[in-house]
């Protein structure tokens, strides 16, 4: 196994008392330690840094700079101490060896002393990092002193980095403070007017409006998490609505470009980085940012847009009043007049989008943005928790306003997510009854059809969905394009049409970014482009998303398992199972890797594995699972299990032509010894296109070892791959042309 030596800088962190808090509250425990998570793996992305491995309740990452991790493990502290999560944080600076997905060495191990005697909310850091940060403005940190660690030969300088603003102050100190603020805000409100006053008169045009920023040519605008002022936490959704209702109509402009929610959501906890920082980080010109309060009916928003080069204001607006419908006019007037200071056209289509009224009654409207964010945050970490809160909101909702057509809309997307289709259909027609040129009807029939599986119809939905389009609905217009554009490529073969609808999606996405990676992933697998699948896969395993991370394992699992490098492939889960919550999804492509690999044995223990951790098998995993069992010697089991499968993928091919199920087809009856039927079904899964690499897989997958010296299968892998060539020298064509940028 080869090692990697280089200097690093390694930092471990640490949450204090959890042995305490497991042995008292289990499930509390474990909710801190996925918080924890959650917290740190953004963070120590931003900075650059590598995620290597958990230690129980620890966290291990190495940085390329010692400044980068200080400024780290501050974020990470300030982040966790919101969160009441008490964390201790050691970082050094030496060569360090990383081995087979590990890192190794004495750098580790005075981390991790330095983390053990750290105060709980603080950072110890050793000489080394010391002298690399000591002439930071933004990093202070006083020495404690020398200290002799175990097993460390000599003994190591530490320094604790100064946090003064995370410094809780003394009660009486707080009492002070609280008296005089009122005074304080007078004394500041009357300076800044006087300010205000003072620009206004020698400033020659009085204001900056759209002559002063001259010939905007790129117009490139991040929308980030709007700040929420309100005293009360449970308004934090209608932070988190007026936040996507600007960026929604924002959306609506086609000459601006708006950076994806789920880029953006990094800055939620990290709400003090500079809008220079920002600009540069997402590569956009503008940003978009804003505060909310709400107390009780009583609202003020106010949106700000800043330059990102220089962090000027350009532009502020404020809603000031009372929690009714005029706050859909101020969205509407705040969209249009951050396009009109970026000179940017605006269509009297695109007018009237932005004027559309969701509905008459404020009551229907605050009760949709509240299951709007129920419903973000089950796509976000797939818990079914926030599905029944969504269910009961947008009930409440259509009793107010039974015509609303967004409740309804987005009804029907529960039911989607809740595999409940036949209910999701229901409530798409009930929106197309209300309006038949609903746009939010067509797409939600068009996500009904695309998860049945009936590509065509989801095609026709979502086109006519592109024709009525008012850009209202849970879903954009962005995405629409996007999944329209993966059926193209995948239902139709229409690559030329697809890419470009796919072009079209990506560069207005306007949220789940790890989405997009994945579709595009497995397109570029069906091209045989698998570096460009695998830059895509291992995007979504650093997406942040936890459910984008499982997914991300699946894919890259697979991207392993085509090329045949099954020991490859268990190096890679080991390495990323040890440190993330997607069991089943490892275990699954553990007992698939493993099935492939002959290893029969340890394919079936990882089959029920699988079961344990909450998987639910399909027919795919019953195909392996009757592989290993003939294997085994299980011929009954195996038998018995294949018929299933037969029966359950021809009644599916009743209702739909889909290429995977003729490959099942074909792999069922390869099992079963009957060479002419397992062709037939090969011969007709390449007539309709082989996808995600079965192309290069075929010639290697051992259930087909039998076939491998025969003419006609060597005649169908050889049809299958020239059809492959043809379609992706098509698409790079239109990547030289510049048609495409993916």
């Amino acid at each position: 196994m080869s090692e990697d030596r280089r200097l690093a800088a390694i930092m471990f962190t640490d949450i204090v008392g959890y042995t305490a808090l497991m042995g008292s509250d289990e499930d509390t425990a474990f909710k801190t330690l996925r918080k924890n998570r959650t917290i740190q793996r953004p963070i120590i992305k931003k900075y650059r840094g590598e995620w290597l491995k958990e230690m129980g309740d620890g966290i291990l990452a190495s940085f390329h700079t010692a400044s980068d991790a200080v400024r780290c493990a501050g974020d990470i502290q300030h982040a966790a101490k919101k969160e009441g999560i008490a964390l201790r944080i050691g970082i050094h600076e030496g060569e360090v060896v990383f081995e087979g997905g590990d890192v190794l060495g004495n750098g580790v191990n005075v981390a991790s002393r330095l983390e053990e005697m750290a105060e709980e909310g603080c950072i110890n850091i050793s000489a080394s990092v010391y002298r690399d940060i000591k002439n930071k403005a933004d990093i202070q940190a006083k020495l404690i002193g020398e200290k002799k660690f175990k097993n460390v030969d000599e003994p190591i300088k530490v320094y604790e980095v100064l946090c003064a603003n995370e410094v809780e102050k003394p009660e009486e100190d707080n009492f002070h403070k609280a008296k005089n603020r009122t005074l304080y805000y007078i004394i500041a409100g009357i300076l800044v007017i006087i300010s205000v006053i003072l620009i206004w008169q020698f400033l020659p045009s009085g204001r900056k409006n759209i002559q002063t920023l001259g010939n905007i040519t790129n117009k490139s605008i991040a929308v980030i998490p709007f700040w929420d002022d309100s005293p009360n936490s449970d308004n934090a959704y209608f932070c988190s609505g007026m936040e996507e209702e600007i960026r929604i109509h924002l959306l609506k402009i086609a000459d601006l470009k708006i950076e994806s929610r789920q880029s953006v959501e990094k800055y939620r906890e990290n709400p003090d980085i500079d809008a220079r920082t920002i600009g540069k980080e997402l590569e956009v010109a503008f940003i978009v940012e804003g505060s909310v309060q709400k107390l009780e009916e009583d609202i003020r928003v106010r949106v700000q847009l800043i330059d990102a080069k220089t962090g000027d204001h350009i532009w502020a607006e404020t809603y000031d009043g009372e929690y009714n419908t005029k706050l859909f006019e101020f969205q509407s007037n705040t969209a249009r007049k951050i396009a009109s200071s970026l000179n940017a056209v605006i269509t009297p289509e695109e007018i009237q989008e932005m004027e559309q009224v969701p509905t008459a009654d404020i009551r229907a409207y605050d009760l949709i943005i509240r299951a709007r964010n129920a419903v973000g945050k089950y796509w976000d970490t797939r818990d079914t928790k926030p599905l029944k809160l969504a269910h009961k909101l947008i009930d409440k909702a259509l009793e107010i306003d039974p015509q609303y057509e967004d409740a309804l809309s987005i009804k029907s997307g529960v039911y989607i997510a809740e595999q409940n289709y036949d209910s999701a259909y229901i409530f798409a027609e009930r929106v197309l009854e209300i309006d038949p040129e609903s746009a939010t009807g067509y797409e939600a029939l068009g996500e009904y059809y695309r998860f049945k599986g009936i590509g065509g119809a989801a095609i026709e939905n979502y086109e006519l969905a592109l024709k009525y389009y008012i850009e209202r609905s849970f879903l954009s217009k962005s995405r629409i394009k996007f999944f329209l554009g993966d059926l193209y490529c995948n239902i139709n073969n229409d690559y030329r049409k697809g890419m470009k609808y796919m072009q079209e999606g990506i560069n207005k996405a306007d949220s789940f970014d790890y989405v997009h990676r994945g579709y595009l992933g497995r397109i570029f697998l069906s091209l045989g482009d698998y570096e460009k699948a695998k830059k895509y896969f291992n995007e979504m395993l650093n997406s942040g998303s936890e459910f984008g991370l499982c997914w991300g394992i699946a894919e890259y699992s697979r991207w392993y398992i085509i090329h045949g490098n099954y020991n490859e492939a268990v190096n890679f889960l080991d390495s990323i199972c040890s440190i993330t919550l997607c069991e089943s999804q490892c275990n699954q492509q553990l007992f698939w890797n493993y099935t492939f690999d002959g290893q029969f044995e340890q394919a079936d223990i990882y089959y029920n594995q699988y079961l344990t951790s909450g998987g639910t098998p399909w027919v795919w995993d019953s195909i392996l699972l009757a592989y290993t069992y003939k294997e085994l010697g299980k011929e009954q089991e195996a038998t018995i299990l294949l018929n299933d499968c037969i029966i359950s993928l021809e009644g599916d091919l009743s209702q739909r032509e889909y290429w995977f199920n003729y490959v099942s087809l074909s792999i069922v009856y390869a099992i079963l010894d009957d060479k002419e039927e397992s062709l037939r079904y090969l011969s007709d899964a390449t007539d309709l296109g082989l996808k995600v690499g079965w192309h290069d897989f075929l010639p290697i997958c051992p259930i087909y070892k039998n076939y491998w010296d025969d003419p006609e299968f060597k005649s169908i892998v050889k049809r299958s791959q020239d059809e492959r060539a043809d379609r992706r020298a098509e698409v790079e064509k239109m990547i030289e042309k510049g048609e495409i940028d993916l």
